[in-house]
């Protein structure tokens, strides 16, 4: 029926950096938390972490 997401950003851990190829030491990193829901019952989730300085965060926000 719907999701939600919820953005922050943070900077990067090793592991990340390294699998990431980020270039600096600390460089930030957008974290997406998404949830799926169902009748109002979470069915699915996923976790997604993106460097910060090669995206863009877009929405479009449907106005009733």
């Amino acid at each position: 029926d719907e999701s939600v997401e919820r953005i922050t950003a943070r900077p990067a851990i090793e592991v990340e950096a390294q699998e990431l190829k980020l270039p600096l030491r600390g460089q930030f990193v957008f974290v997406i938390e998404r949830t799926y829901y169902a009748a109002g019952r979470p069915v699915e989730t996923a976790d997604i972490t993106i460097p910060g300085d090669r995206y863009e965060l877009v929405y479009r926000i449907p106005i009733d």
